[in-house]
């Protein structure tokens, strides 16, 4: 395979014409892909792009446009498969830039403004990003894409999406009372959505532990009465859902409602392990592994309390691509950039809805297992271990 030169691409396109040089293009890209060479096709689809910047518009300016846009977010999309995390965030904040001033892109921008979010705050980058900023071995690459991020708040001051992640970097950096600020905002751009009210319970939770915080139980307070406005909120966004996810397949409905409620409660009982109240926390991380482990139950629970309390725990009424406010998150962005269609969409999201079963269920065995270690529990947390936290290979 070989890049190709600005004279290469002009005889290739003279001689098969756009559609079929877009075609060739494409299976060799998907060829590399295949063999698992994502840096080699992501350079291939950059150095075309590049190409076609350079040159001056023709006859064919609108097809050109529009397959230079697909190549965009095809490189997009190897890239954050091969895990090449600059190059797609540089693309993407490319790629955003251009589209924020067309009106007729307005809803694809939040949705590559919600790709790149999750780009930056999951996987490898979230897991050096849980150290501090100062510390972390992306620092660069953090600055980097918060400075963007700012800049493009300072120009559309009223963006949910944009106060949201800056809200993000504020939590990275241990600035808690500017992550309050700024998920507030949030707050009150979406004031029906849960994920702002999460959010604003961590930075309160995270604040009381602060030294120079002097009223840390009304921090704790608010904290938890912003918890209780996201189970009440999840709850209604997870039976929208299921009422959509209903109408194709009653198992897979009965499934996202189950994890979505096992979502609700472990957040709950991760939040009274932070501020070291055990003896909350362990009911509601056992109910967590119980209602995950017996799918099967969860329906005659559908109606209990929103806000579970550990003196009685009942279920929360609700549970990514843990998934926005959708049944299959994932699935829905994909098909947006025509990636799949149909059943494909339908497996995908239950692929997905299966990987954030698998996360809360290990999340929750991993702090339960820990809390009984430091208590003196060997036996349990050796039984807990043993059941749930299976290592793969890799």
């Amino acid at each position: 395979m070989f890049l190709p030169t600005r004279r290469s691409c002009v005889s290739c396109i003279c001689a098969a014409g756009l559609k079929g040089y877009f075609d060739f293009l494409c299976s060799g890209v998907e060829l590399l892909r295949r063999q698992c060479r994502h840096e080699e096709a992501v350079a291939l689809l950059e150095a075309v792009l590049s190409n076609w910047r350079q040159k001056r518009p023709d006859g064919n300016d609108a097809q050109k446009r529009q397959i230079k846009e697909e190549l965009e977010v095809l490189s997009i999309s190897l890239s954050v498969e091969g895990r090449l995390s600059r190059t797609a965030l540089a693309s993407l904040r490319h790629l955003l830039q251009r589209r924020a001033s067309i009106s007729r892109h307005r809803g694809s921008w939040r949705s590559l403004l919600e790709v790149y979010g999750r780009l930056l705050f999951t996987g490898r980058l979230a897991q050096q990003a849980s150290k501090a900023l100062a510390v972390a071995r992306e620092k660069d690459l953090f600055l980097e894409n918060r400075s963007w991020t700012i800049r493009q708040l300072l120009q559309r001051p009223h963006s949910d999406a944009l106060t949201l992640i800056v809200g993000h970097f504020c939590m990275l950096s241990s600035r808690w009372r500017f992550a309050v600020a700024e998920y507030t905002r949030t707050h009150c751009l979406r004031p029906r959505e849960p994920l702002p009210c999460l959010c604003l319970a961590v930075a309160y939770l995270c604040l009381s532990t602060s030294n120079k915080t002097q009223n840390k139980h009304d921090m704790v307070l608010r904290g938890f009465a912003m918890l209780g406005r996201y189970s009440q909120l999840r709850r209604e966004t997870q039976e929208d859902a299921a009422d959509i996810c209903q109408q194709k397949n009653a198992s897979y409905a009965l499934e996202v409602q189950t994890v979505r409620m096992a979502e609700t409660l472990y957040n709950l009982a991760r939040a009274y392990h932070h501020v070291n109240l055990l003896h909350l926390a362990v009911p509601l991380y056992l109910r967590c592994l119980d209602l995950l482990d017996k799918t099967g139950d969860t329906s005659s629970e559908a109606h209990g309390n929103s806000f579970p309390f550990p003196q009685k725990p009942w279920l929360p009424s609700q549970g990514e691509n843990g998934h926005d406010n959708s049944c299959a998150g994932i699935a829905a962005s994909k098909a947006k950039a025509g990636s799949i269609t149909g059943s494909g969409a339908e497996r995908s999201g239950e692929a997905a809805i299966q990987l954030d079963k698998a996360q809360i269920q290990k999340c929750a065995a991993l702090n339960l297992m820990s809390i009984w270690r430091s208590q003196g529990g060997l036996a349990q947390a050796r039984a807990v271990a043993s059941r749930y936290l299976v290592w793969d290979a890799e």
